[in-house]
C-alpha cells in the first residue's frame, strides 16, 4: 500500500462499520502493519484522510474517532470540551 500524502489518518471499514482509526506521519508503512490484525479480514475499505500539517495529524485522528466510533480501538479520544467543540458544532 502506497500512501502519497506525508501525514495522515488511516480509517478501516467494514461496509458501514469503522473497525479502526490510525495515523502515520511518515507516509508509509503504519496501515500495512495492521493487516495481520485478527478484525484484518473482515475489512472492506481503507479510506486515507490527508492533514495540512504534522501537527494536524493527532486532531484528525480525534476527530475522526468521535464521528466514526471505530469498534478495535484503544486509546480512547478527548472529551469534547471548548477546544474540540467547534468541530462539532
Amino acid at each position: 500500500m502506497s500512501i502519497t500524502s506525508q501525514h495522515c489518518v488511516y480509517v478501516f471499514w467494514n461496509a458501514k462499520r469503522c473497525l479502526y482509526i490510525g495515523r502515520t506521519l511518515n507516509g508509509h508503512g503504519r496501515p500495512g502493519s495492521h493487516f495481520q490484525k485478527f478484525w484484518f479480514s473482515k475489512v472492506t475499505r481503507i479510506d486515507i484522510l490527508a492533514a495540512k500539517s504534522k501537527r494536524k495529524v493527532a486532531m484528525l485522528e480525534c476527530v475522526a474517532t468521535h464521528t466514526f466510533d471505530p469498534l478495535h480501538y484503544k486509546i480512547k479520544p478527548a472529551q469534547i470540551g471548548p477546544s474540540l467543540s467547534k468541530f462539532f458544532n
